[in-house]
């Protein structure tokens, strides 16, 4: 029965720590468009690197294209496969004046919808551990 409740106890705190970093994504994207000016932003070149696996992952420069803070330039620190954005694609975007990040509305959108799937089975796996705990219990 003990191997039973450090199953339930593992669930819960696995669960957790895929809310956490689902909470910790979405509330880093939402600091963005809070603190951020909404600028009109192109993409002027892909930086590749390798991941773990040796596959080839993109990571986009964005220039702000006007306004106060036109031509600032920023290396998004988000690389993916296949490449989210091609050089020459404009979009909206928002710009951090503090710490200089920008980041194109179609890349805060992504990093919304991470921050849901990973935040749905964290606490989908807790609940699943309540739910052991109480049959457990036999309530």
């Amino acid at each position: 029965m003990g191997g039973y409740w450090f199953f339930i106890l593992g669930m819960l705190i696995f669960g957790g720590i895929f809310a956490a970093v689902g909470l910790y994504i979405e509330r880093s994207q939402t600091e963005l468009q809070q603190a951020g000016v909404a600028v009109n932003v192109e993409v002027i070149a892909m930086h590749t690197s390798r991941d773990s696996d040796g596959d080839v992952t993109y990571a986009p420069e964005f220039r702000i294209t006007s306004g106060i803070h036109k031509d600032k330039t920023w290396k998004s620190t988000f690389s993916s496969s296949p490449a989210a954005h091609q050089t020459g694609d404009r979009e909206r975007g928002y710009f951090d004046p503090d710490s200089g990040k920008i980041q194109s509305i179609s890349l805060n959108k992504d990093g919304m919808y991470f921050s849901l799937i990973f935040s749905s089975i964290g606490l989908g796996i807790m609940l699943s551990g309540i739910i052991f705990w109480f049959r457990a219990r036999g309530l």
